[in-house]
């Protein structure tokens, strides 16, 4: 279950450009784009 930790970042999605949310899979910290969903390990 993915728990979010931020909702708001100052990274930015490289796809669309949209700020990504930090959220938590399984202990491990991830970036999420709200937009076109893609995750990128923090």
């Amino acid at each position: 279950m993915a728990h979010i930790l931020q909702l708001v970042t100052k990274k930015k999605c490289n796809y669309c450009n949209e700020k990504y949310m930090v959220i938590e899979i399984r202990g491990s910290e991830y970036y999420q784009c709200p937009v076109c969903g893609c995750l990128t390990r923090k």
